[in-house]
């Protein structure tokens, strides 16, 4: 797409909200141009699950991005079902993340023209997100959908913003990967 194409996704976004009642959170229509399985369309629904993301985050995947993995998991566990000398075993990990999940619902609502969704119970209990009331900050890219409380969104970019020079050169090592040269304007331009 060529600059001022009006159908050009941002590369990323955050939207500042606070916790509403119902824990619910509301997202501006325009999530859609930034997350690419988000449909700011009328009826538009997407199963997801919430998972804890690796900086602390809850990262929202849609539901059949991850069915076919889990699936293949489950019967192999029905298959040959875990012992307990298998507790220590890297692959038990993997199912200890798979277990750590919540289903979630995102839906758009047309009249409002907003995306809508509940941050799930045990997430809250556990921490992961905070009440209501409370700010989040959700940051979009791609098929990547974070939501973080706020303070330690603040922390998280503040430490990146102390290693700013480390990742000007991890970009243009990416831009280079990509078959561009590591000039931004070039990547302003793609």
């Amino acid at each position: 797409m060529k600059n001022g194409d009006s159908t050009k996704r941002q590369i990323g976004r955050i939207w500042v909200r606070t916790i509403e009642s119902q824990y619910r959170i509301r997202l501006t229509k325009e999530a859609a141009g930034v997350v690419h399985w988000m449909q700011a369309a009328d009826g538009f629904s997407i199963e997801c699950i919430a998972r804890l993301g690796p900086s602390g985050q809850l990262l929202l995947l849609p539901e059949e991005r991850q069915r076919a993995a889990l699936d293949k998991l489950s019967a192999s566990l029905e298959a040959a079902p875990a012992r307990l000398e298998d507790v220590s075993a890297a692959w038990l990990d993997l199912i200890r993340y798979a277990a750590t999940g919540w289903r979630v619902s995102c839906s758009f609502e047309a009249k409002g023209s907003r995306f809508s969704l509940v941050l799930p119970k045990e997430a809250r209990d556990l921490g992961i997100v905070p009440s209501q009331n409370d700010v989040v900050v959700l940051f979009c890219t791609g098929e990547i959908l974070e939501i973080w409380p706020g303070a330690r969104w603040v922390q998280h970019v503040s430490k990146i913003s102390s290693t700013l020079d480390n990742y000007a050169s991890l970009v243009t090592e990416l831009l280079e990967s990509r078959g561009m040269s590591g000039d931004p304007a070039d990547a302003a331009q793609a």
